[in-house]
């Protein structure tokens, strides 16, 4: 995320909740407002004990359930504004709720609409993999069930439930219809387990997510998929070969090969896109082909402890891993010659492939149409490319092609690609 702005200030800050009209208590929907653009968002106010809680959702983000600071006043409330923005006073009357600020010469305005909040349910649950306790939620949409359901991956950092840019895809998807179940990554938060585990075992706790939702009566057992993005994207194929009859797999910035490939075009687009010179990309390459070569094969570690500590001092070496002891190489040693086509040759499923056309860590023009292909019935699997986002699939700030001003944001079209995808696959 390019905004850390936004994780400093999204911690709750509490006020006695006695001074603020209970008007503003409630859900709220509406935009922010700067530069001609608009940003839809969505705010809950509720009063915790004798705190004041609220909750912002961007669906632009697909950021949801995110505390921000908050304060009350007798006119309304003081809330914080993510990337930066700072503070802004809302006043509340007759079921509206506005705020306005001036930033320079421009205007930031806030205009908000009392809503009815969603109906979705959500139960903190606890269930097995193995030897370790995984620690999760499951989301619920309204209705009468059973409910198609989803499992959300993990990408290769910590996540949990407290991570929005993890957990917010079940407000999206609850939203569309499914149960969604997430959960604390092994080794973080609450979950048990080593948070240096490789894919095996990641995959392994994927399929215990799903055999635990089969258990549940508000979810059809047929008709449980998988999200992943990035290294949940291989962990996705993974328990869907383990499994054999997951119903349907959403993966986004998803490589066609190895772990090691995807690290090769990683280091190379990285440092085009840097424009760094042709001389430096062809060291770093080569940097990289001993790196593996001493994974591949357990030889050569002095060899490529010297090559590590020249590295410090190269102009490309930010672009590589640079490990001060041989223990450093044990997670690729594991996971590096992982290969899709092992698996995904026999998934006979609807698969929504989704990547960012400036993405340098997966670019899509290497793995799209290679990871489609592995696929025994590659007229199933749907491609979405959407030009100039990143690995995320976001889009920077600022002046857009046509010269307007643009929020941070996801690629415009893909929660509608995915809306679309699963309704005709009668998903939701």
């Amino acid at each position: 995320m390019r905004f850390p702005a936004m994780v400093v200030l999204l911690s709750v800050v509490g006020s006695v909740a006695g001074a603020m009209p209970p008007a503003a208590l409630g859900h709220w929907e509406g935009a922010l407002s700067f530069r001609g653009a608009e940003m839809p968002i969505r705010i809950e106010l509720a009063v915790d004990g004798d705190e004041l809680a609220a909750k912002l959702d961007i669906p632009s983000l697909v950021m949801a359930w995110e505390p921000i600071p908050v304060t009350s006043s007798a006119a309304g409330v003081e809330i914080e504004l993510p990337f930066g923005l700072g503070p802004l006073a809302v006043t509340v009357t007759d079921g509206t709720a506005r705020g306005e600020k001036s930033l320079g010469e421009d205007a930031l305005t806030l205009r908000l609409k009392r809503a009815a909040a969603p109906a979705f349910e959500s139960h903190d649950v606890r269930f097995r993999s193995g030897e370790i306790e995984l620690v999760g939620r499951l989301v619920v949409p309204p209705g009468e069930g059973p409910h198609p359901a989803v499992v959300l991956l993990h990408g290769s950092v910590p996540q949990g439930r407290d991570s929005w840019t993890y957990r917010s895809w079940a407000d999206f998807f609850v939203r569309h219809g499914l149960a969604v179940l997430y959960y604390d990554k092994r080794g973080f938060g609450e979950s048990g387990g080593d948070e240096a585990a490789g894919f095996r075992k990641l995959a392994g706790d994927g399929a215990a997510a799903v055999r635990f939702l089969r258990t549940r009566p508000e979810v059809d057992p047929s008709r449980i998929g998988l999200r992943g993005a990035s290294q949940g994207a291989w962990i996705a194929q993974m328990v869907a070969g383990d499994l054999g009859d997951v119903a349907f797999l959403n993966l986004s910035s998803a490589a066609g090969g190895t772990p090691r490939e995807q690290e090769l075009q990683k280091i190379e687009y990285r440092m085009r896109g840097a424009e760094m010179p042709e001389s430096a990309i062809e060291d770093a390459l080569a940097y990289a082909g001993l790196y593996f070569y001493v994974v591949r094969t357990g030889e050569g570690w002095p060899l490529l402890e010297a090559a590590a500590r020249r590295a410090e001092n190269a102009d490309w070496g930010a672009f590589v891993d640079q490990p001060l002891t041989e223990t450093d190489l044990a997670w690729w040693r594991e996971n590096h010659a992982f290969q899709p086509a092992e698996l995904v040759s026999e998934l006979d499923l609807p698969v929504l492939l989704l990547y960012g056309g400036a993405d340098p860590v997966v670019p899509p023009v290497e793995n799209a149409e290679k990871l489609r292909g592995l696929f025994p019935h590659p007229e199933k699997i749907e491609v979405h490319v959407f030009p100039d986002a990143d690995h995320r699939l976001e889009l920077d700030p600022g002046r857009d092609a046509h010269g307007q001003w643009q929020w941070p944001r996801l690629a415009p079209a893909m929660r509608q690609s995915i809306a679309a995808w699963l309704e005709s696959h009668e998903l939701n």
